[in-house]
């Protein structure tokens, strides 16, 4: 599954305070709508992280790109940081790809 997402920025938008609808980029209209149905005081908090998606995944891209980077610079005088989990630079790293894949849809 490599297909794109609906073209950012989003928005979260409501009439009622409970519930929101999340409107895409370019006049692409509706993405999700959020309900309230079990929890709605959580509804405008689950609202903004939805639409701050296609932002977020622009932000791990362009983290992971600068740790490919820097690691790419220095990584004689590092060492192999990629086969030590317990390192911050490889959890980081791992981290950010996990989101990247299931926001894109990749095998983990």
């Amino acid at each position: 599954m490599n297909a794109r997402h609906t073209p950012g920025p989003w928005d979260a938008i409501t009439s009622d305070g409970r519930n929101y609808r999340i409107i895409g980029g370019e006049g692409a209209g509706y993405v999700a709508i959020v309900e309230a149905i079990f929890q709605p005081q959580q509804n405008a908090a689950n609202a903004r992280l939805i639409a701050a998606a296609p932002d977020l995944l622009e932000a791990c891209k362009a983290a992971s790109a600068v740790l490919t980077g820097f690691y790419n610079a220095v990584a004689d005088s590092i060492g192999e940081w990629k086969s030590d989990g317990s390192r911050p630079l490889y959890k980081t790293e791992k981290i950010l790809h996990t989101a990247i894949a299931k926001a894109e849809g990749w095998e983990i």
